[in-house]
């Protein structure tokens, strides 16, 4: 009966160990990831540009929150709204933008989220979703939209701003348009710009005086 115990309670804890193993194995996956996306502060350029596309006449007066969290609110806010997330990522010490990684439940559905804080106020919600029918007619009910198309985006409240990508995934992306990380951004890349032509320059010299 001993050895019966003790065989059990040996594969319960070998079972936990593998699971403790592969769940750190797949956040560090995901934070190598956000790695690749979010290299630099200039990484949100695509971003800013892809909500510069929507339409004027998409508007629409509802207020953007997901998992009870709304654009704006503090990284205290969030800590006590959700927890401890499964990583932070600092994309820019300099400009204090950092990324809270958070794997949530949409329903029935897993999702992968990200919490984005420029000098800790959110200003960027990324939400990356199962394919299915039934998530999008949820959030076409929830922010009065037709997707008719693989993507979508409207402007809300506050001059907030919501893009939905129908794809292999779905992709929620919800951008406060805040006019200090906007400047900052902007500021940010005509700096890069500017070390770019003067390494071109250099480049241009170098080559001049070689022949």
């Amino acid at each position: 009966m001993i050895r019966f115990i003790l065989y059990r309670s040996f594969f319960r804890f070998k079972s936990c160990v593998k699971c403790s193993l592969k769940k750190c194995i797949d956040v560090q996956n995901y934070r190598d990831l956000l790695n690749e996306k979010y290299p630099t502060i200039r990484s949100y350029i695509p971003v800013v540009d892809r909500i510069n596309k929507i339409s004027n006449s998409n508007v629409s007066d509802r207020n953007i929150s997901l998992s009870n969290v709304e654009l704006g609110i503090s990284r205290k806010e969030l800590l006590h709204v959700l927890g401890i997330p499964k990583t932070i990522l600092q994309v820019s010490k300099k400009n204090k933008v950092e990324v809270f990684y958070y794997k949530r439940m949409f329903g029935r559905h897993k999702a992968k989220v990200e919490f984005h804080f420029h000098e800790k106020k959110l200003f960027y919600i990324n939400v990356v979703l199962p394919n299915l029918d039934e998530i999008i007619n949820t959030l076409e009910l929830k922010y009065d939209f037709t997707l008719t198309d693989r993507e979508y985006g409207f402007r809300a409240k506050y001059n907030h701003a919501f893009y939905i990508e129908k794809d292999v995934n779905i992709v929620l992306s919800c951008f406060s348009n805040d006019l200090y990380f906007l400047q900052v951004l902007e500021s940010e890349d005509a700096y890069f710009k500017i070390q770019q032509e003067k390494v071109e320059e250099k480049k241009m010299n170098y080559y001049y005086e070689t022949f």
